[in-house]
């Protein structure tokens, strides 16, 4: 077992003790904030350790390293997107509103979200190991997709154009960039 997937017996799925943030997930969320403070390579693992409180040592029982650690941050934050664009469009068949929904989760996300914004904004150049930015990736992907499949099953009833990478790629890790139709 690596250093970065240790389990917590007292940790339910969702990451938390008894209601509480367990303490990997407490880690992880001051790690996200220097992260979108400072950027990847302006935040050191001492940084993190004083930050929660720990030493490095202890925060190395948590985390393999400073890469691990930022990737179980982007983990966590695009399997969210994921769950919650699909939590939102499962209440309606409706094509069109099907859309309306996964936007109006994103942007709530966003807007609730703005350091884990942030964040991903600079993760794809921050993962050096290519397994890792694969699986971040993979995971983008997978959230854009399915704002790409939910666009084409709204196509036959005249209600969209087909979705070009230029209109639709990047739109979702990049906050500040402005989306046009293409």
């Amino acid at each position: 077992m690596t250093a970065d997937a240790r389990p917590d017996a007292a940790t339910n799925a969702s990451g938390r003790k008894g209601g509480r943030l367990s303490r990997r997930e407490d880690i992880a969320r001051i790690a996200l904030d220097l992260f979108a403070r400072n950027g990847f390579e302006g935040t050191s693992i001492r940084d993190i350790a004083e930050a929660a409180g720990l030493t490095k040592p202890a925060l190395y029982y948590h985390f393999q390293d400073k890469e691990a650690l930022y990737e179980h941050v982007l983990v966590e934050r695009m399997s969210g997107l994921i769950e919650g664009a699909h939590d939102a469009i499962a209440s309606t068949d409706d094509p069109v509103e099907r859309i309306r929904l996964f936007l109006d989760r994103h942007a709530a996300r966003m807007d609730r979200e703005r350091e884990a914004w942030m964040v991903s904004r600079q993760s794809f150049l921050s993962l050096v190991d290519s397994a890792r930015r694969e699986r971040v990736t993979g995971l983008r992907d997978e959230y854009e997709g399915l704002l790409r499949d939910l666009i084409a099953a709204a196509r036959p009833a005249g209600s969209t154009r087909k979705p070009t990478p230029r209109s639709s790629r990047g739109c979702f890790c990049r906050p500040s960039t402005t989306c046009r139709a293409g």
